[in-house]
């Protein structure tokens, strides 16, 4: 829900006061289309106070478990923000009916690549943060990239293998979504595309990639993130179809996005 990015006037985080008849609007929006799983998706981290307010985390999940619909509530926290404290303050407000997701930046398993990436956490926070969303009954849900700048060609299907063994190491359930990199502008990725040090994934490895995840992480395999998110974006998140296969390769990737129907996607 956009209302997340909007900031009280002088620029200050808006409390939850403030940002609650925003937020009701916004949910009215799409009341009609019944939802039984609410994404809270403000490019951050929902768990961090200087980004959403403690009272607007206990607002937020408060609201929406109320609603007799909702089923799941999902939102994303990078590793090292997962804590006791947090989860103890927004899982109080939270009905047993009412499922919680939590989504986990990961990226990569390889140590070295994440700092390259900027990842800024430890295994070990890793760990921890996988432990606590258990002892919470939270569940949840790693992204994971598909051939990050630094990973060859050659190498991405493997290290993708790898990332998924790594992220799901200590519980089993991890699910998993992969994405291709989006390059946001002004980054130190995006200037290594311009100086031609990196090129988005081909269709063909995109799709392999999801295939060898699938096959020693079955069941547990749930999305891919797609290509781009407007027809604006440059550069895409992946390399344009050069043959009439990764055409039918994208298109079912594509599909993939929208159903999740592992099974189709083997078929194309």
């Amino acid at each position: 829900l956009p209302v997340l990015q909007k900031e009280a006037s002088g620029g200050i985080r808006p409390d939850w006061e403030e940002l609650k008849p925003a937020f009701i609007n916004a949910w009215d929006s799409v009341a009609d289309t019944r939802p039984e799983i609410v994404r809270i998706f403000h490019g951050g981290n929902f768990l961090i106070e200087s980004e959403v307010s403690p009272e607007s985390q206990q607002g937020i999940i408060s609201f929406l478990a109320a609603q007799a619909l909702v089923k799941r509530i999902i939102i994303e926290s990078k590793p090292e923000y997962i804590t006791e404290k947090r989860l103890e303050l927004i899982t109080k407000v939270i009905g047993s009916s009412t499922a919680l997701q939590m989504n986990i930046g990961v990226e990569t398993g390889d140590e070295s690549l994440r700092r390259k990436l900027k990842k800024g956490y430890a295994e070990d926070d890793y760990r921890k943060a996988i432990k606590l969303l258990e002892q919470f009954s939270i569940y949840p849900l790693a992204y994971l990239l598909v051939q990050p700048p630094w990973v060859s060609p050659e190498e991405a299907v493997s290290s993708i293998v790898d990332s998924v063994r790594w992220a799901t190491k200590f519980d089993p359930q991890t699910e998993i979504a992969l994405n291709s990199l989006y390059v946001e502008g002004k980054t130190p990725t995006f200037q290594m595309w311009e100086r031609g040090e990196y090129s988005p994934p081909s269709v063909t490895i995109v799709y392999d990639s999801v295939i060898a995840a699938y096959e020693v992480h079955p069941r547990h395999i749930v999305s891919f993130g797609g290509f781009k998110d407007s027809d604006e974006m440059e550069p895409a998140a992946c390399s344009t179809p050069e043959t009439p296969r990764e055409e039918e390769l994208y298109t079912a990737l594509l599909q993939f996005k929208k159903d999740c129907d592992i099974e189709k996607l083997k078929r194309a």
